[in-house]
């Protein structure tokens, strides 16, 4: 089992069997809610990427699979028990879990998709052949799979929150036909202190 410090270094989906929703919680408590993402664009913009608890569960593509939990009491199931197994009890939510199943693999390598120089910028705000609303697209290329994670405006901030995985036949096709961002320089802020700051040549 991976420790959540692990999930900041990690460039390859983790194994089934390393992960857990406990990891994630605890990874998303510790390092992802309290940490802004601050990218400055090329053109000129500064925009702040922020990551919260109901976003979590979206990324993972919970409510997908059981739309029964709450996603503003999601890290509460998970404290009273609520773990992948959880969703094995019966044939229709494990076939739902199978189906996500990359997508919550992925998740162990956010910090990584969000450390990439990749972004892009969706004009309309829909991604296209999609019920998908986004703003932004971070993407990255992990074990020949496109990982793209959807930044969107709600209330006044930028919130990382949903994931799609494009397959290794194909990793690009969610970001094709969509404009390239540059980004120049990325600071990770934690607690209001830069930690980190990556600069793209």
């Amino acid at each position: 089992m991976l420790h959540s410090n692990d999930l900041l270094t990690i460039e390859t989906m983790p194994s089934w069997s390393d992960i857990s929703l406990a990891l994630y919680k605890e990874f998303s408590e510790q390092y992802l809610i309290p940490t802004i993402f601050r990218y400055y664009l090329e053109n000129g913009e500064i925009i702040d990427v922020r990551f919260e608890e109901w976003a979590i569960y979206h990324i993972l593509g919970i409510q997908h699979i059981n739309g029964k939990i709450s996603k503003t009491k999601f890290f509460e199931e998970i404290e009273n028990g609520l773990d992948l197994d959880s969703f094995m009890e019966n044939k229709k939510l494990k076939k739902r879990l199978n189906d996500f199943k990359h997508r919550i693999r992925m998740f162990g390598c956010i910090y990584q998709i969000m450390k990439d120089e990749e972004l892009f910028y969706i004009k309309d705000k829909q991604l296209k052949d999609s019920s998908v609303k986004a703003d932004y697209i971070k993407y990255a290329l992990i074990d020949n799979k496109g990982a793209n994670v959807g930044i969107r405006y709600f209330e006044n901030q930028y919130i990382a929150y949903t994931m799609l995985i494009d397959r290794s036949i194909n990793p690009t096709a969610t970001v094709e036909g969509l404009i390239p961002i540059r980004i120049e320089k990325l600071e990770i802020i934690r607690d209001g202190e830069i930690v980190e700051t990556i600069v793209h040549k």
